[in-house]
C-alpha cells in the first residue's frame, strides 16, 4: 500500500523543499533568500508538485511550460526532480514523473524534456526506463 500522496506544492512548502535542493545539488552553495524568491516566481509561473508521507515533503519536481516552433507548440521542460534519500525505492520518482508528463499533456504540450547531469548513471537508466531517450547535449554558460 501505498504510504505517500502526490499534491501540489504550497508556498509553505519552501522549506521541505529547500532540503531536497541541497540533496540534488551536494557542491552548490545556496543562498537561502534568492532561492526562496526563484521558488515563489515558480509558484506563480510553473508547475511545482510534491510528495508527502505523513506531513514531510518526500520528494519534488517542478515543470515549466514553453512554445517551441521546433515541435509547433508547446513543450514542457523537467527542472528539478528529487527524491529525499529516505524514500528512494519506492515508486515516488515514477509517480512523480508520470504524473508531471500527465499534467503537461492536458495542458497540450507535444514533448516533455529534462538534461541531467553526465554523471547522474542512476537517474539516466530512471529516465530511459520511463520512456525518456538521449537526443540531445545541453549547452551551457553562466553570465552575469
Amino acid at each position: 500500500m501505498k504510504s505517500y500522496r502526490i499534491r501540489n506544492v504550497t508556498c509553505d512548502d519552501f522549506d521541505s523543499i529547500f532540503e531536497l535542493l541541497k540533496q540534488l545539488w551536494t557542491d552548490k552553495d545556496f543562498n537561502r533568500d534568492k532561492t526562496k524568491i526563484a521558488f515563489v516566481r515558480g509558484l506563480q509561473h510553473d508547475i511545482y508538485i510534491c510528495a508527502e508521507q505523513d506531513t514531510k515533503v518526500i520528494g519534488f519536481c517542478s515543470m515549466s511550460v514553453k512554445n517551441s516552433l521546433w515541435e509547433d507548440g508547446e513543450i514542457a521542460n523537467i527542472s528539478e526532480l528529487i527524491v529525499d534519500h529516505s524514500a528512494r525505492g519506492i515508486g515516488v520518482g515514477t509517480e512523480l514523473t508520470r504524473l508531471a508528463i500527465k499534467l503537461v499533456q492536458e495542458r497540450g504540450c507535444r514533448r516533455i524534456e529534462l538534461d541531467s547531469a553526465f554523471h547522474r548513471n542512476v537517474a539516466h537508466q530512471f529516465y530511459e526506463a520511463l520512456g525518456f531517450e538521449r537526443r540531445a547535449y545541453l549547452f551551457s554558460m553562466k553570465i552575469n
